[in-house]
């Protein structure tokens, strides 16, 4: 079994909703463990956008490291989420 700790943040929409749809479909690849509070913070860089709400979990999972960060690309990928832009407002982010 491996052990994975995540960070997982947003600021678009509703963002509580945003967690917990992460977090579902991370427990589809293994246990989470332990939970983190949720804390809101002020944009860095691009200031002029939403609060985020951040948190983190650790994950054990039979996944290897490769398969779970292809895994959670794919939850990151959802519909007008610009993670990938830097420093951009998302609405799922996990690293």
């Amino acid at each position: 079994m491996r052990r994975a700790i995540l960070g997982i943040g947003s600021n678009l929409g509703n963002r509580i909703l945003n967690f917990n749809n992460a977090l579902l479909q991370l427990k589809s690849y293994g246990k989470i463990s332990a939970t983190s509070y949720l804390y809101e913070t002020a944009p860095m860089y691009e200031t002029k956008q939403p609060s985020f709400l951040n948190g983190a979990i650790i994950l054990e999972t039979e996944l290897s490291p490769e398969s779970l960060l292809h895994r959670i690309r794919e939850i990151e990928l959802v519909k007008d989420n610009q993670f990938l832009l830097k420093n951009n407002p998302v609405i799922r982010e996990i690293s």
